[in-house]
């Protein structure tokens, strides 16, 4: 009788400590629920800008080819820009103009975010999660902050398009958001 009621003395005991220790639960944010927090962020876009004249009028055909290859070659090259075409403009009473026209190609189309006469804005690349580094948090605050760590994902627009910050690709970045906990749990703020 005596060894049933030691039992049941000790289980009685062992669940109320449990219930103890589960209703002062800590409030701290640790780095496994901090990366699950972070890794719901959608990747952030990286913005940038680009001048593009896409039509180039010239008296002399191989002086505006020439012009065009020296500032527009490489674009064509890395897949930004079409090939060029070349028109005649005839006016009445005018010389002949040589024009060469472009356009962006099916891929570049899809980074293209805006334009404003022959400036474009462009899809650069993407800031992409890779780690959280630390969570820095005051004893028994229902607040932290979390560093954490992303990778820039360059877009074919990246090495020409004007950057604010400029990132580099293959270069981690650090960034900090604050999380507060909640009666459901912990929530990043904006």
């Amino acid at each position: 009788m005596k060894t049933t009621i030691n039992i049941f003395l000790s289980i009685t005991t062992f669940l109320i400590s449990i219930l103890l220790f589960s209703s002062c639960a800590s409030n701290e944010l640790d780095k496994k629920e901090a990366t699950a927090l972070i890794s719901k962020i959608p990747n952030e876009i990286v913005k940038g800008k680009i001048r593009i004249n896409l039509q180039h009028d010239n008296y002399d055909q191989q002086r505006n080819l020439n012009s065009f290859n020296t500032y527009y070659g490489h674009l064509v090259n890395r897949g930004i820009l079409t090939n060029p075409e070349f028109f005649e403009v005839r006016k009445p009473g005018e010389p002949i103009i040589s024009r060469i026209t472009t356009a962006f190609t099916d891929s570049a189309k899809v980074l293209l975010l805006g334009s404003d006469y022959s400036s474009y804005s462009v899809k650069c690349g993407e800031l992409k999660f890779v780690e959280v580094v630390g969570v820095f948090q005051e004893d028994n605050s229902k607040a932290a902050e979390i560093e954490y760590k992303v990778a820039f994902i360059p877009t074919m627009f990246a090495d020409f398009a004007t950057m604010q910050p400029k990132y580099k690709n293959g270069i981690t970045y650090s960034k900090k958001l604050v999380a507060k906990k909640y009666d459901d749990g912990w929530k990043l703020e904006n």
